[in-house]
């Protein structure tokens, strides 16, 4: 939703807290433990599954 513009990465993790009552968002989570962290975990599911939906995002998350 991001690289489409439909959403910045604020809305998008404002609708995790409030929608699903998370303390926080998937987002920021990611941007806490790491980007490295979660461009591996892409890139090892993309590899592993091979499905289009897994393969890593090409625009960074800032």
């Amino acid at each position: 939703m991001v690289e489409q513009g439909v959403a910045s990465t604020a809305d998008l993790d404002g609708a995790i807290v409030h929608g699903y009552r998370q303390r926080v968002g998937s987002l920021r989570l990611t941007g806490i433990v790491g980007l490295n962290v979660g461009l591996a975990i892409e890139q090892y599911l993309d590899q592993t599954l091979d499905a289009p939906q897994f393969k890593p995002a090409e625009t960074p998350l800032a």
